[in-house]
């Protein structure tokens, strides 16, 4: 595939953008392409030289924040280091609370498999799985606290960050710990 040119990059730019901030006001369901080119001040056929649809527009800012998450969360992490856990995490929650997009999406978008492939990456680079009945336990433990730790952020994010990064980043931990104690 080629390298997108700098224009091309800035225009997409531009219908990401314009797509999050509406998404602040309305649903997804209620957003036009109409409206997504006034507020991006792009004409529809350039709209339409990106995307052909508004999902695919949300599919390219979750594949986005997605492909970040080796650097935020730092692909050498150690999660039985509590110390380790808790710095990724607070990197991630750290993230979240500086991207406009990321909340928006988690927030306001319920049509979207943005929750879903959060779970994916996380259980497919940091949970290996084995067929045994001791590491079925585990795995769900991992789930549940995965689970778990979404729903927390969404009610942080919900409450505008009351909390900082590193005191929800150690609630967290607790929480999980005890939820994969044996």
């Amino acid at each position: 595939m080629e390298k997108e040119t700098r224009r091309t990059q800035m225009t997409k730019r531009l219908i990401k953008d314009a797509l999050i901030d509406l998404l602040e006001t309305k649903p997804l369901s209620k957003i036009s392409i109409t409206e997504i080119c006034k507020l991006a001040d792009v004409n529809r056929s350039t709209y339409y030289n990106y995307y052909y649809e508004i999902a695919e527009i949300v599919n390219d800012i979750e594949d986005e924040i997605i492909s970040k998450l080796p650097s935020i969360l730092d692909a050498k992490i150690d999660l039985e280091s509590n110390k380790q856990f808790v710095l990724g995490l607070e990197n991630f929650l750290a993230y979240i609370k500086e991207n406009k997009a990321f909340s928006t999406l988690i927030l306001k978008n319920t049509e979207s498999n943005f929750i879903y492939k959060i779970t994916k990456y996380v259980m497919h680079n940091f949970f290996h799985k084995e067929d045994n009945a001791e590491n079925q336990i585990t795995y769900y433990g991992y789930i549940y606290s995965l689970h778990g730790t979404i729903g927390i952020v969404i009610e942080w994010i919900k409450g505008k960050f009351p909390i900082s990064c590193k005191e929800l980043a150690e609630i967290v931990f607790l929480m999980s710990a005890k939820a994969n104690a044996k």
